[in-house]
């Protein structure tokens, strides 16, 4: 009755969380990029949602016309994921499977995408491998995960109001104390989910284990321009760019690390 419990509270947590408007409002505007899409790759035919959870993403491209696949773990979601999606002009196909071992062939995609995945799995350098085996040479890889040096992030709390200040910066064998600790006695505190976070990282970090497979890395920030920002931002934006040291400093104050990956 207890695991019953817990299950429909991250389901009902889920689907607050994340309307589907809303959610397909935050993946243009803050993680796929149009801008991405036009200046790295053509549109793509053929796109997978890798954890596509409620079928956002997946939807999306295939209202826009693309061939869009999603696999996610959770059953339940991608059941979820199907019911959204038979109320749309689009049939994206949606898939019981986990990211570490894809169920398509070599080179199959143009465009693959991860949004809050690589923080979830135990074997993240094996998700990045076979979406290097499933893209086209020249298709992208567009990645949104946890950023270890921002001091407020939202995956796991210290109290019932309070997320857990500089968690990604505590050493990894203490968070995943902690982390054992929310699964057996505080669910609330990793939003009730059985997969929580155990992996953080930087920037630099993420794109050097990108480049190490053969990708082409290019950060978010390189990808904006003045008028995709306003206020104080439009001034700083091409300051930033340039300095090593301000860049730096971004990537302490973005929440989360977006890189985008060219497979060579």
């Amino acid at each position: 009755m207890e695991d019953k419990s817990r299950r429909q509270r991250f389901l009902e947590y889920t689907g607050e969380v994340k309307p589907f408007e809303k959610a397909a409002h935050v993946s243009i505007n803050e993680f796929i990029h149009a801008r991405a899409l036009r200046s790295l790759i053509s549109f793509p035919k053929r796109v997978l949602d890798i954890g596509c959870g409620l079928g956002t993403s997946a939807i999306l491209f295939g209202r826009h016309g693309s061939e869009s696949h999603g696999i996610d773990i959770d059953m339940d979601l991608v059941r979820i994921a199907r019911q959204r999606a038979s109320t749309c002009s689009c049939t994206p196909y949606f898939v019981v499977a986990g990211a570490e071992r894809l169920p398509y062939r070599a080179e199959s995609f143009d465009f693959c995408i991860a949004d809050s995945v690589l923080e979830h799995v135990e074997n993240f350098e094996g998700v990045i491998d076979e979406v290097a085996r499933v893209l086209k040479v020249n298709g992208l890889f567009a990645l949104c995960t946890t950023n270890r040096l921002h001091p407020f992030q939202r995956e796991v709390k210290l109290t019932s109001f309070l997320y857990f200040p500089f968690f990604g910066l505590i050493p990894s064998h203490l968070r995943r104390k902690f982390i054992r600790y929310c699964l057996e006695k505080r669910p609330d505190l990793i939003n009730f989910t059985d997969l929580p976070a155990v992996n953080w990282f930087s920037h630099e970090q993420l794109g050097n284990h990108l480049r190490q497979r053969g990708f082409r890395v290019v950060e978010s920030l390189d990808l904006l321009r003045e008028s995709d920002v306003r206020g104080i931002k439009r001034l700083i934006l091409p300051i930033v760019v340039r300095s090593r040291i301000l860049r730096q400093a971004y990537h302490i104050y973005a929440s989360v690390v977006v890189l985008y990956a060219v497979k060579q």
